[in-house]
């Protein structure tokens, strides 16, 4: 077990609101200090900024830093202080794949308020009056503000006092976790039209999902604290177990949600089409007749909502959404046992199985 017994260097445990505070007052600090930089190039420019700060500040749970810290603080007896900044990054890359996954989505709404495209389709509302043509610029600039983000990412992670050479580590491990999700949102959004046959979505769900929200932060607060590199192993495969089961809560949230909880649609990933380890599992379990009715609404956008319902239904009926709940529970159980094998404190296990739990559970 890693030595961790110095009363005099010892740092008490983070909660999960402890750390939201000390990321968003970072974050929001340096998104001001950002924005006021663009002002003197343009305050068209600093608009851009400013649609950033808002969706920043609509809502998150700031999970990905949060395990970063966590981590850090479970195998070493500097201050996590030390690494706020990297724990940043991870979610600075969060707020940038959001950004982008709403303009691939065609969203215009996240957290329940304006997402970057939908802030600025309403600001350019006086320059372009054609909507298609505003839709477009909007998600031009929109691209372009998820992309700052990213650059700033990689820049806080320099931010860090740590050596240099740990530096360069977590910019590679940063760089390794844009080249997972990347990969996984590719192949989730041809999902919706290549065939079924070609589709693995536990391996979308691996790529996109757990490799950025959950092997990432673990294996960066690690990295950062020095950790032993088995240790490491251990924390990626932990990662795996528990990003597949999040990917798995987040496909039933998607279709079963509750609107006013998510602040996003629950007809979308069934209007899509959108191939889900949940979709997967019903075309297991589903007789010929159940999968030709589901067939007549799964993909068509102009679905009615009983229709969509009609949908859900089928997908309880066929014993599916039981199954996932099952798949989840047993993921859950398999992230615990391999916590147990991490060389650190009963203190800090109890926190992680606290946080695979609240993961998996839920709503929005």
């Amino acid at each position: 077990m890693i030595n961790k017994t110095s009363p005099l260097i010892a740092e008490k445990i983070l909660s999960p609101a402890a750390a939201k505070i000390r990321i968003d007052t970072y974050i929001e600090a340096l998104l001001k200090e950002r924005a006021d930089q663009a002002t003197g190039i343009s305050v068209h420019y600093a608009a851009a900024w400013q649609t950033i700060s808002t969706l920043y500040q609509g809502g998150g749970k700031r999970l990905r830093p949060y395990m970063t810290l966590l981590t850090y603080q479970a195998f070493s007896n500097e201050s996590s202080e030390a690494i706020i900044p990297a724990a940043a990054a991870q979610e600075l890359l969060h707020q940038s794949m959001l950004i982008h996954d709403d303009i691939i989505d065609r969203d215009l709404i996240r957290y329940g308020i304006r997402n970057v495209t939908g802030q600025f389709y309403d600001y350019y509302e006086h320059l372009i009056p054609e909507p298609t043509e505003r839709r477009h610029f909007a998600e031009s600039a929109a691209l372009l503000a998820g992309d700052l983000v990213l650059s700033e990412a990689y820049y806080q992670i320099t931010q860090s006092k740590v050596p240099a050479e740990t530096i360069i580590i977590a910019q590679r491990l940063l760089s390794e976790s844009i080249f997972h999700v990347a990969g996984g949102e590719l192949l989730d959004t041809e999902a919706s039209f290549r065939p079924r046959r070609d589709i693995d979505p536990l391996t979308i769900a691996a790529q996109k999902t757990a490799s950025y929200s959950f092997v990432g932060p673990l294996v960066m607060g690690a990295t950062l604290a020095h950790a032993p590199e088995e240790q490491i192993a251990l924390l990626r495969d932990l990662g795996n177990t528990v990003g597949i089961a999040f990917q798995l809560r987040d496909d039933i949230i998607g279709i079963f949600g509750d609107e006013a909880v998510t602040g996003k649609s629950t007809t979308g990933d069934i209007c899509e089409g959108k191939q889900t380890l949940l979709i997967d599992e019903f075309y297991k379990r589903a007789s010929p007749e159940q999968q030709t009715q589901f067939e007549a609404v799964f993909g068509k956008a102009d679905a009615s909502n009983e229709q969509v319902q009609a949908a859900r239904d089928l997908l309880i009926e066929s014993g599916t959404l039981a199954a996932i709940e099952a798949y989840i529970a047993n993921y859950e159980t398999a992230c615990i046992e391999k916590l147990e094998a991490l060389q650190i404190d009963s203190s800090h296990k109890t926190i992680f199985a606290e946080l695979v739990t609240q993961s998996l559970k839920r709503e929005k």
